[in-house]
């Protein structure tokens, strides 16, 4: 019976052997060292009459099939995110100027778009909103676009106008100009400006300090001035500049006028106009003379926009502190200011 009693079944160690929990699966697996330490371990414990002592063995086959298993469930889930018809975009809101591109525009530039691989380029996960947005811009260079996916299906668009940009007016139609001072986009045409035509001469009177000027003279069409309140509502609030010379010809991708003239014009549109009222525009007949700002109900301003517009911004501020000027205000010169 003694000897009975010390009889132990072949797999007794397993009553003693540790246990095969996850973490005791991520310390074995983990790293080498760990496994090896982890063995060292068991073999000591098995000298001392526990278990008997084992080799490290390590089986690739449980985990390939698991592994191989998770793969085939994540492509199938790839797959109906980017294959699903419900995850196409459906709808496309814009908002923006009243001449804003509408849904249908944005649409075809989407449908137009090439196809590189097998994937939908109008899928929602593939679709990138900066690479979009320049494609717009590019396609309607009047606007600076803002695209945002919305889930499941939907697309925003925001065309806003850009931060420096022109229209420009040559008499017959409207173009607009980039930053650049390209003619990028050919905005309508209108009708045929009065051929008859009326001579202003000024003469400007210094007063800071006194100094005698030539009188100038500035040959304008009679009666016209660009609809400045319909080209802001349809396209925003760019600065309108008008061509006194009424070139003939104007072609889109001609270049018109330089990008310090056009950053200037620009900087004086947003810094003068705001408060100023409706009807603001500009003529220039030589850009190295300057520009002419006309507003409705109030005085000619002629400032040079490739020079610092702080500085003339400050002098005509200073100007109309002490004085009320009927007529006219020059200020392109940094030392002297002309006024009537």
């Amino acid at each position: 019976m003694a000897g009975l009693r010390s009889l132990r079944s072949p797999r007794h160690f397993r009553r003693y052997q540790p246990g095969s929990t996850f973490s005791h699966w991520w310390l074995r697996t983990r790293r080498l060292r760990n496994r090896r330490r982890l063995m060292r371990m068991h073999n000591a414990a098995a000298g001392a009459g526990f278990y008997p002592r084992i080799t490290w063995t390590f089986n690739l086959t449980p985990i390939l099939k698991r592994g191989g298993l998770l793969l085939i469930l994540i492509i199938a889930w790839a797959g109906l995110l980017l294959f699903l018809p419900f995850f196409r975009i459906k709808r496309i809101i814009t908002l923006g100027a009243a001449a804003a591109p509408d849904a249908a525009a944005v649409q075809a530039v989407l449908a137009n778009a090439e196809i590189k691989n097998f994937l939908p380029p109008t899928n929602y996960f593939l679709l990138r909103e900066r690479t979009l947005a320049a494609r717009l811009e590019n396609q309607f260079p009047l606007f600076a676009v803002t695209a945002e996916r919305i889930f499941p299906h939907t697309l925003k668009i925001t065309f806003s106008p850009r931060a420096r940009g022109a229209i420009y007016d040559t008499g017959k139609a409207y173009f607009f100009l980039d930053e650049q001072g390209i003619a990028r986009q050919k905005l309508g045409e209108h009708s045929p400006i009065i051929s008859a035509s009326t001579t202003v001469t000024t003469t400007p009177l210094g007063k800071l300090p006194p100094t005698q000027l030539n009188n100038a003279s500035t040959t304008r069409p009679a009666s016209y001035a660009p609809d400045t309140n319909k080209l802001k509502t349809l396209y925003g609030d760019y600065p309108v500049i008008f061509d006194e010379r009424t070139p003939t010809t104007t072609e889109t991708g001609e270049k018109i006028f330089t990008a310090d003239f056009i950053a200037g014009l620009a900087e004086w549109h947003q810094s003068f106009a705001p408060g100023r009222g409706e009807g603001i525009y500009y003529t220039v007949q030589d850009p190295r003379a300057g520009v002419i700002a006309f507003s409705p109900r109030r005085y000619q301003i002629r400032f040079q926009p490739d020079k610092e517009i702080a500085a003339q911004l400050a002098n005509l501020q200073l100007l109309l502190q002490q004085q009320k000027p009927q007529e006219y205000i020059d200020v392109r010169f940094a030392d002297r200011l002309f006024w009537r």
